[in-house]
This record gives structure tokens, sequence and C-alpha cells, in this order.
């Protein structure tokens, strides 16, 4: 790689003014040579940094994009340089002077169809503001993706194949993360910012919790045997089925369904016809119009988009399912359930007070309730609430004993997931 000095020694003077007053933008300081430098590094200093410099006339930007290319050929970086002479740098330049909002809005379009910024996606969304190992995974990423499109095997213009791409890397156990998939690096610095918050006096708990946690898949075998009641209550919302008058399933496909899924099979009685009677079905139906995959439209029941999406993707489905989101939105519930999930996955089994117990005193350092009376009733209300869905999903062993809960497998990628989808939220 050459060397910055080098390379600006045989340049004209002009030019060398010009991208010298431009490289603190373009390059860490104290650089000396071009090594760490990317594509997304160009791009945002051609369509973001240099348009909303103030400082000159606006002929002036375009005389410094046509200098940088000059360096970056000068350089060896002839895709680099390309970008500072391509038509679109320099229309992006242009419309900016006339009307920054427009230029922000196309400058957008350009960062996303360049396929090389890394996307949110369903495994990770990124913060407005990165740092640490937030900052680092997203220029690897970056990178990753950039090599794929140089390499002809992404198409940028592809949202899709970018977005698969990302995941690919995000997902990708590797060395440079300490053998840890740069997903899991990124959602590990954010619960630990997230532990010091709830907690102060971290210790072997949350180490233990760590190692726990590490040891669960992202997405548990056979998910399917979980998710069935899910897709066919969609599959039913889908079709658009009439409701009964109280807004509850018909008794046809309540009987079917629990012909289907045996939840009453030990019942001495014949199979119920009420959504009611039958509360694996109701609560699995609740949750679902509760995280706004399903809902009601002139008494029929109704798939969202959301819901569509779901249908087509059982791991968006699963992840969905298990994010207290929308259901769940305040902070001190989803402060409640991360930890009760943790603590669940701490121990082979608990009772329910004891749990309530364990939840409440490790929320006590940060939550206090309004008339400073105990935690407990918010915990508990929780805890039975995240229980009766867990019964219509298959999360529990509800053969081992009645007064005590016990994860199954899924149960316990579920707890995982859940504690992810709170502690590894930005914060940004």
């Amino acid at each position: 790689m050459a060397d910055i000095r080098g390379v600006l020694a045989g340049l004209d003077p002009v030019t060398v003014q010009r991208v010298r007053a431009a490289l603190p933008d373009l390059v860490e300081e104290g650089s000396e040579d071009l090594s760490t430098l990317t594509q997304l590094d160009v791009q945002r200093f051609l369509w973001q940094t240099l348009p909303r410099q103030s400082k000159g006339r606006p002929r002036e930007r375009h005389e410094v994009a046509w200098a940088m290319g000059d360096f970056l050929a000068a350089a060896g970086l002839d895709r680099y340089a390309a970008l500072c002479r391509d038509r679109r740098t320099h229309e992006v330049l242009s419309v900016w002077a006339r009307d920054p909002a427009v230029g922000s809005r196309t400058t957008a379009a350009l960062m996303r169809s360049s396929g090389v910024q890394p996307p949110d996606t369903r495994l990770l969304a990124f913060g407005t503001v990165l740092t640490g190992q937030e900052q680092r995974v997203h220029a690897d990423a970056s990178r990753f993706l950039e090599d794929a499109v140089a390499r002809g095997v992404l198409d940028p213009s592809s949202e899709c194949g970018v977005r698969s791409s990302t995941e690919t890397f995000l997902s990708t156990r590797s060395p440079a993360y300490g053998g840890l998939a740069p997903r899991e690096a990124v959602l590990r610095e954010r619960a630990a910012s997230w532990i010091r918050r709830l907690d102060p006096d971290t210790g072997p708990f949350w180490t233990d919790v760590f190692r726990r946690l590490g040891d669960e898949p992202d997405l548990p075998g056979n998910v399917t045997l979980s998710i069935a009641p899910a897709v066919v209550l969609l599959e039913q919302a889908a079709a658009g089925i009439a409701l009964t008058p109280e807004g509850h399933l018909p008794a046809d496909v309540v009987v079917e369904l629990d012909a289907r899924f045996g939840w009453t099979d030990k019942l001495p009685s014949r199979r119920p016809s009420d959504e009611r009677a039958i509360p694996a079905l109701l609560y699995v139906d609740t949750h679902l119009r509760e995280q706004q995959l399903i809902t009601v439209h002139d008494g029929r029941l109704a798939l969202t988009d959301a819901g569509r999406r779901c249908l087509a993707d059982p791991a968006l489905l699963w992840q969905l399912l298990v994010t207290p989101s929308p259901r769940w939105p305040d902070g001190f519930q989803q402060d409640a359930l991360a930890v009760m999930a943790v603590c669940l996955l701490r121990q082979a089994s608990v009772s329910g007070p004891r749990l309530t117990e364990q939840v409440s005193s490790l929320l006590s350092h940060t939550w206090r309730s309004r008339d400073g009376d105990s935690l407990d009733p918010g915990v508990e209300w929780l805890r039975v609430e995240w229980y009766r869905l867990g019964v219509g999903l298959s999360w529990w062993e509800l053969n081992w004993r009645p007064e005590h809960y016990r994860l199954s497998e899924f149960g316990r990628s579920a707890a995982a997931e859940l504690f992810w989808a709170v502690a590894g939220q930005s914060t940004s």
C-alpha cells in the first residue's frame, strides 16, 4: 500500500493543498498509509461530509472531489478514484448546493444502492452512533460486502442479496472476535452496558449467565414444531375467517385445531368448542394479536403485513414471537422479562414464587414501585403471562413438577433470544 506522503509528493501543489485539507475527513488521524481505507469511507466523504462543508464556493467541492480522485488513482486505488470522478458524485454535490434536504435523501439512496453499507437485519440493527465493537463490526461488514461486490459475487443493487450477505458475516464465528460471531460480540458489549445499568455490583452471576447464553442456538432445532400453532393461526387470518360476536375463533376451527395439536386429549369430556376453554390456544391467539401479527377487521381475523412476512419466514416468526415488544414495551416490563429469562436458564427448575423473588431482587438496584412497595406484583404478573405464552408454544416441560417451572429445549432458546432482544438493544 503506497504511503500518503509518497503519493502526495508526485502531485501538483494545488491538488496537494486540496487533498491535505480533506484527508482528516477521510483517514484516521496519524495514518501514514491508506491500508484501512474502505469504499464506504470514500462514499461517506464524497456524498455526506464534502457536501456539508460550508467553506469555499460550491464549485470548490467538485474540485476537491477531482483532486481526491487524482490522489487515489496515484495510490493505485482505481475503484475509489472512479467514485471521485463518477457523474453521480458530482450530481449529488450539485443537489446539496441547491437543496440540502433533497441532497440528504439522494445521498441516502446512493449509499443503499452501493451495496457496501451494511443494512439493519433481523440479526442486528446498528445504532445511529457507532462505538466499540459495534463500530468495528460495521466496518468489517462493509469490507466483507465490498469484497463480494468487487469479486462479482454480489449484485450491489440487490437489497435481498446485500442483507443476506450481511447476515452471513454477522453470524459466522471468527478468531478476530475471540471465536464469537460478530453479532455476538456486539450483543455482548451492549448487554454488558445493560447489566451495569441494572446491577452495578456485577459478579459471578452475570459471568455464568453469559456462559449459558453462549450455549443456546439463535434458532432451536425443529423450530417448526414450536411455532406450528402460531403458523396455523396466521394461515387462518390469511383466509379471513369470521370470528364469534365476542371476537373469538369459531367453534369448528377450535375443534379442528384441538384435534390437530391434542391440547385436551387427556380431558375426560368431549373436545371443547370454545376457544376460552383451551388456554394454550387462547394464549397464542392473544399473543399474535398483541404482537400485531394478526388483527380483527369487520368481524374477521386478518393478517398484518408483519404476519404475512412471518408466514414466509419461520426464523422471523420465531423472533417476533419471542421479542417482548410491542406487547410489553415498558422499560420495567422488558428488564423484568430479560432477568426472568436468565434466572430460568441458570437453574434446572424453580418454583413460581422463588422465581419472582429472584427477579425482583435483581431489579431492585434500578427499579422502584411508584408507592415504594415491593416489585413482586409486577414481576409476578409478567411471569404468569410469559408462562401462559410458553404453554401453547411448547416452551415448558409440563410433566416435570406442576409447582415448578422447567424450560424445554424450545424454552431455553426462547429465553436466550428474549434476553438478547432486551439487553442487546442499541441505546443510540
